[in-house]
Formats: structure tokens, sequence, C-alpha cells
């Protein structure tokens, strides 16, 4: 009786959203199955070259397979659509691009507005802000702890006005820990004049 084999090939998720991490692990695994990198070659002339060309051909297929296989069925349209597995690849990295650049513009427009909202406390609006600079980290236009914290002390209204200007007079990097600290006594004594009246 035969042996089990056991196989260690990696899954890979379809593609649905995070289209950088996944085609970075889809070019892995068509190396690992694919040595000579079946995206990106160009075909070899079929009329000098007709093996070359033949096997490229046979590659090509194979890879334009497994693209197929590795993608969501709402992005099948656009892999169908196409003629060879490079072609494919193109397609997915332009629409995956355009839409990224819509996000990324969407964002920043959304951290330019950024406001304390009426009522909001400042743990909530400090949460809002990090979920901002978190998203605009995964749309690639990452911005430092720095920056979100200048953007939030600019959405602060008047009664935080001594503070903001003490914080960014600061030579030191802004930090989301000391500021808060410097801003809480505000909101705590702004709470207890409105319990008193």
């Amino acid at each position: 009786m035969a042996e089990p084999t056991t196989c260690y090939e990696f899954r890979l998720e379809k593609l649905d959203k995070d289209y950088k991490t996944w085609a970075a692990l889809f070019k892995a695994s068509l190396q690992e199955k694919l040595p000579c990198g079946a995206i990106g070659d160009p075909a070899p002339n079929a009329t000098t070259d007709p093996a070359d060309h033949t096997e490229w051909v046979i590659k090509d297929q194979r890879a334009y397979a497994r693209l197929m296989l590795s993608v969501e069925l709402h992005h099948l349209p656009t892999v169908q659509a196409c003629n060879s597995a490079k072609e494919a690849w193109d397609a997915l990295e332009e629409m995956f691009t355009a839409q990224n650049n819509a996000r990324r513009r969407q964002l920043g427009q959304e951290l330019a507005k950024l406001k304390l909202k009426p009522g909001e406390s400042l743990m909530a609006y400090s949460g809002r802000t990090k979920k901002l600079q978190a998203a605009m980290i995964a749309a690639g236009h990452p911005i430092d702890n720095n920056t979100a914290v200048l953007h939030f002390l600019m959405g602060l209204g008047p009664e935080h006005g001594m503070e903001k200007k003490i914080l960014t007079s600061m030579s030191t990097e802004l930090r989301w820990t000391s500021t808060l600290a410097t801003l809480y006594p505000v909101e705590e004594a702004a709470a207890e004049a409105t319990t008193a009246s």
C-alpha cells in the first residue's frame, strides 16, 4: 500500500481588496510553481524560435489560469477580458491603482475637514482620528503620529486654544498620550461647569 503524501502548498487568499499584499504573495506562488517567471517575460518570436514560443504559451496559460482562480468572482470579468497573464495582471493593477487614488483623495479630504463634533468626547474624537490614520495607511498614503496629532489639534475648538498653542510650540514630536493628558483637564473642567450650572 502506498504511503499518503503530504502537501505543504501555501494557500493564497483570493484577491478582494488588499491588492498590494495579494500581488506580492501571488508573484511568490508563481515563482514557486513556474520558476521562469510567467508574468512579465516577453513572448519569444514564434517563427524564429517555435519551441521557446510554445513553452512560453504553456507557462502563460498556466499563470493566466492560476490568476483567474486567485481572484474573487466580482474581479473575474476584468481578468476574462484579457488574452494573457501579463495583460490580466496589468488590468488588475490599473483597476486597483485607480481605486486607491480615489480612496486617498477621499481620506485626505476627511483629514482636512476633521473637527471635534458638538458633545463628542476627546477620547471618541482621538479614536476617530486614529481610525482615519489607519485607513490612510491601508490606502498607501501613510501619515505619521505627529501629523495625525496636528490634524487632531486643528479640529479642536477655541476652549482648547491655550493647550493647542503650548503643544504645537514644543520642539519635540507630538504623541497621543502626552497630548491627551494635556487636554483632558479642560474637558473635565467644562463637564464640571456644565454640571454645576
